[in-house]
């Protein structure tokens, strides 16, 4: 989905709404934006949700994206 905007070397900016953490294991909402260069077309933001795990060293790990946020993947 963000391909193209890393091809143009867009910045991702990233505002977390929520997150839900149950002992290793962390629910994660957010939306997100990536802003390309002037003139780059790139005009679009979304919601997503993420599942991280705590590491061993007490790091994070995404362990699953859905860049769909709350919308039903088909």
């Amino acid at each position: 989905m963000l391909e193209g905007s890393i091809g143009f070397r867009a910045r991702l900016t990233v505002t977390a709404r929520q997150i839900l953490p149950a002992d290793m294991t962390a629910l994660h909402y957010s939306s997100w934006t990536p802003k390309g260069e002037e003139g780059s077309g790139i005009d679009f933001a979304g919601t997503s949700t993420d599942v991280f795990e705590k590491q061993p060293d007490g790091g994070w790990l995404l362990s699953i994206d859905n860049p769909y946020g709350v919308a039903t993947v088909d």
